[in-house]
């Protein structure tokens, strides 16, 4: 593959920057895992290749320097977004404040399915150290389980509307079982009489002949 600069990925490619986001992260945080940082993090210690970030270094304070990683990478994407379609921007060196006074505006211009302003307030409000990668995973984890649950509460009403259906038709077919029992009952009384009538009035005839 051939190595491009960030710069030069994003002008000149079609560019799903939220993609580009989380595989950048998942790379920093892979190099972060193995107790390195990146030096000097801006847009030039990008490159699009075989290997994502330049200048790797082992860290004098390895917690500060990592949360510095990742509150450059964001300052990074949020500037490359706001630089789509103008000339390319590196916000690596704008102050944080200057992206915590001016957040709302930011984010009320990006408009980026799954580039979530929760993220990055967490970075930059909060001082969390939360990879972007592993932002997205949760939420992946929490809209799947949300999903199941969606999907098993539409089982249940499912199950409670066959239940009520079935109820409703047994106890419809109860009560057209009791009217038809009653009037099965009706009619035969009359012709239960009527055979009792006949069996006497021949028996009468039959009595009168032998006297």
């Amino acid at each position: 593959m051939i190595l491009m600069n960030l710069k030069n990925y994003v002008m000149y490619e079609n560019v799903d920057i939220a993609s580009l986001f989380d595989s950048l992260s998942s790379q920093l945080k892979e190099i972060h895992n193995n107790g390195l940082i990146v030096k000097n993090l801006d847009s030039n210690q990008i490159q699009i290749g075989e290997l994502s970030f330049k200048n790797m270094d082992i860290p004098d304070n390895y917690e500060k320097e990592k949360k510095e990683n990742i509150v450059s990478l964001s300052k990074i994407m949020i500037g490359t977004v706001l630089s789509m379609g103008t000339t390319f921007r590196d916000f690596s060196y704008v102050d944080t404040n200057w992206f915590i006074d001016n957040f709302d505006n930011i984010f009320s211009v990006i408009n980026i399915e799954n580039f979530d302003k929760e993220y990055f307030y967490s970075v930059f409000f909060e001082g969390k150290d939360t990879y972007y990668c592993d932002y997205l995973n949760e939420k992946r984890k929490h809209e799947e389980l949300s999903g199941r649950e969606n999907v098993n509460s539409y089982k249940k009403v499912l199950r409670n509307a066959a239940s009520s259906l079935y109820q409703g038709m047994s106890e419809e077919n109860a009560t057209d079982i009791q009217e038809k029992s009653a009037l099965i009952s009706t009619s035969f009384n009359p012709i239960l009489l009527i055979s009792a009538s006949a069996i006497i009035l021949v028996l009468t005839i039959f009595l009168l002949l032998i006297i």
